[in-house]
């Protein structure tokens, strides 16, 4: 593998802005974070795009639009991190507007679907780079949950030979990678998503300000609530929790029909710091339920250690919970390892860019519950070049 400059660029579910990394690689393999930024949407907006992926009606030209909209939105993106041209090739995950894969308890099943809206070819065209995007479809076609895709990376560039490292993301979901010590091959890892984190906390933000304010910030809010057991154990009774690991969500489980439950479940003397204490609780004991449930073989190295990524690991009341409920096991930023935790899965991105470039299969099956292996991802040709 020769030395080589690619840009990762990832929207969350919690659809915060359009992440930008360039990402040096050098022959190795090793990834060296050159220029990261995170832009606004410009000619998208952000709650008709929550709007679409929640189930609000649209046409087919209006998501067409979206498509080219979101590719010159990316294009300004991109020229923040890499306006001398030096990468030559962009991975995009695009946005989540449907994730609808198959039964994770009946691997190898047909019939999900999902889509990552945005139009690579023009942002290929626009861009004068080369794109891969549009991650999922390939997994899913042969059966896979189209997720998690970050383990791939995480095998590749964060596992470790003396430590075992779960790598937890606290996005709009959260979701993690259990690494064990000197981990070779996806089929030695455990991955997948936990539950809901941010889009759940975001969104009750946003009810209770009247949408003047998009997150709690600090987590100051959920410090000052109390928690009601009684609410966490009853949401935490939703069959996809028992669902096995592979398992994928998104706003089909966790958007505003779920927020509604919880808002049903709570008791009225419950004020709003409770109710945000609480949903805080309920993301922690997904997390702290998906941990405790791995195998008890799975540690293999000297010491553990879980580090967190995500723009939830700036909340404080959630990593305070998160630390209390995990034990004996260390809690960290994945600063710690010298990483940027708000970077993470733009980096992951490239990777995953630089594999579909060389043609490369993921070895997701293991992860997915996929019939077979696949290269996965789209590839348009904007540069001329290929690698």
């Amino acid at each position: 593998m020769s030395a080589t400059r690619v840009i990762g660029m990832m929207v969350g579910t919690s659809l915060d802005g359009i992440d930008a990394a360039r990402v040096h690689f050098d022959p190795e393999g090793h990834a060296t974070l050159e220029e990261f930024e995170t832009a606004d949407f410009s000619e998208v907006s952000t709650e008709r795009l929550r709007e679409i992926a929640s189930g609000g009606a649209t046409t087919a030209a209006q998501l067409s639009q979206l498509g080219f909209a979101l590719a010159r939105d990316h294009v300004r993106a991109l020229e923040l991190v890499d306006p001398e041209h030096a990468a030559m090739l962009i991975g995009a995950h695009g946005v989540t507007v449907a994730h609808a894969p198959g039964d994770p308890g009946d691997p190898g099943s047909q019939g999900g679907h999902g889509w990552q809206l945005l139009n690579g070819a023009a942002l290929a065209a626009l861009s004068g780079r080369d794109v891969a995007c549009d991650f999922r479809s390939a997994d899913i076609a042969l059966g896979g949950q189209g997720a998690p895709l970050a383990p791939v990376a995480d095998l590749r560039l964060r596992a470790d030979q003396d430590e075992d490292r779960i790598i937890l993301n606290l996005g709009g979901i959260a979701n993690f990678t259990a690494i064990p010590a000197a981990a070779n091959s996806s089929g030695d890892l455990h991955a997948g998503d936990a539950g809901p984190a941010n889009l759940v906390l975001d969104a009750w933000m946003r009810r209770i300000s009247g949408g003047t304010r998009h997150f709690d910030a600090g987590g100051e809010l959920a410090a000052h609530g109390e928690v009601d057991p009684d609410v966490v154990a009853r949401m935490l009774e939703d069959a996809w929790f028992s669902l096995p690991l592979g398992r994928s969500g998104g706003r089909e489980q966790f958007g505003e029909h779920w927020l509604e439950a919880f808002l049903q479940a709570c008791p009225v003397s419950m004020d709003d710091a409770d109710r945000m204490a609480t949903l805080v609780a309920i993301s922690v004991a997904a997390i702290a339920d998906q941990i405790a449930s791995l195998p008890a073989d799975w540690r293999r190295g000297q010491r553990t250690r879980m580090l967190v990524t995500g723009g939830g690991r700036h909340n404080r009341a959630l990593m305070h919970s998160l630390t209390t409920a995990l034990g004996d096991l260390s809690v960290e930023p994945i600063e710690s390892i010298g990483e940027n935790g708000d970077a993470k899965e733009a980096v992951d991105f490239a990777w995953l860019a630089l594999m579909r470039a060389r043609g490369t299969h993921c070895d997701l099956a293991a992860l997915t519950g996929a019939g077979r292996d696949c290269v996965a991802g789209a590839l348009y040709s904007g540069s001329g070049v290929g690698e």
